[in-house]
């Protein structure tokens, strides 16, 4: 069974399954957000540990950070180390994406974000960070419904196999993401 999996994450198997499954996205408004994912202890078992693992406080993590939909269904999502920041993983999420608007919390809000928002001409949703001198506006009627990422999140971390990550590499765990994602898009 464990070879049936390997081989079709190496394919591409899973990630296939979710991309024919999730075509009818609602890309008015996007929302991004991070949460951290504890590393069991014998995902570290090869050499040189479990990819993409971090140490912090609450020991090994993983990041995942995640790009959703206006309905909060899983559009794209990023792995870093534990101890990195979520806004490393928003280039990429957003790269070649077109949308109205994108609703993320405070830990986003950088003037390079909203310069890149402001050039594709999508709007940015960020509340102010407090460190800032100047006042930004933020539509908080819109900033309201990002807690659709959240529920995201604490959907997907049903999920024992997501809330905990038992996979000694990025790949796998990330098959088993695209595979529950697409359980999801179904229910």
């Amino acid at each position: 069974m464990f070879k049936r999996f390997r081989r079709w994450t190496k394919k591409g198997v899973f990630k296939r399954m979710f991309e024919e499954l999730s075509w009818d996205m609602d890309f008015g408004e996007v929302q991004i957000d991070g949460t951290n994912v504890r590393v069991h202890q014998h995902a570290t078992g090869r050499e040189g540990g479990a990819e993409k693992s971090g140490r912090s406080r609450g020991g090994l993590t993983t990041k995942m950070v995640a790009l959703v939909d206006a309905w909060g269904r899983l559009l794209r999502f990023s792995l870093l180390a534990g101890h990195r920041h979520e806004s490393l993983a928003v280039r990429d999420l957003l790269s070649d994406l077109t949308f109205g608007a994108l609703l993320a919390d405070g830990g986003f809000d950088s003037d390079r974000l909203r310069g890149s928002l402001a050039e594709r001409g999508a709007e940015a949703v960020i509340p102010p960070n407090a460190s800032r001198n100047e006042a930004i506006d933020c539509d908080m009627e819109k900033y309201r419904r990002r807690h659709r990422v959240e529920n995201f999140f604490c959907r997907i971390k049903h999920f024992r196999h997501i809330a905990i990550r038992y996979d000694q590499t990025e790949s796998s765990y990330a098959a088993m993401i695209f595979a529950i994602a697409a359980l999801l898009v179904l229910a």
